[in-house]
């Protein structure tokens, strides 16, 4: 019996023992539990932080490309408007030179040497307008010569008719 009481006792021993030693291993899978759980927290709270983030710095994104997109927007109706009022500007530019010259042909040869030679003294002060006024004449000249080759052809119609007319 006292063998019996023994054993038991030894098993009694045993069993606290590997209770012990289970509830240790418990509480140290506890705390590790514990500590992902709030590494686990950690990690949600961060992630969504950068959600945040992202979201704010998605939208600031977008307001900017919106406003550089009005600004594209506005740039490019400037440039249509500068454009068209060149575009003006030249047609008056080519219309007032045509009128121009159609009235120096119809002026003094005179008074048109004194405007070649303030043209020539306005040439060494500004070197551009020579240039313009090269262009327009060019073109006017060509213009002009194919008008004054139909002027002459109707004069010298004109002209036979009156003389078929006296005859």
């Amino acid at each position: 019996m006292a063998y019996a009481v023994s054993t038991k006792k030894n098993t009694i021993q045993r069993f606290e023992k590997l209770i012990t030693m289970k509830e240790n291993q418990l509480r140290k899978a506890e705390k590790k539990l514990q500590a992902d759980a709030i590494a686990f927290e950690e990690f949600l709270r961060e992630n969504d932080q950068r959600s945040v983030d992202a979201l704010k710095m998605a939208a600031q994104e977008t307001i900017n490309k919106l406003q550089m997109t009005t600004e594209l927007k506005k740039a490019s109706l400037e440039v249509q408007g500068i454009k068209s009022e060149i575009a003006k500007t030249e047609f008056l530019l080519k219309e007032y030179m045509k009128y121009g010259f159609f009235l120096l042909k119809l002026s003094p040869k005179h008074w048109q040497a004194q405007q070649l030679q303030k043209r020539a003294q306005a040439s060494k002060s500004n070197p551009i307008l020579p240039r313009i006024l090269e262009k327009f004449s060019l073109s006017s000249s060509k213009r002009d010569s194919a008008e004054s080759d139909r002027l002459s052809l109707s004069d010298e119609h004109g002209t036979r008719r009156t003389n078929q007319g006296k005859s």
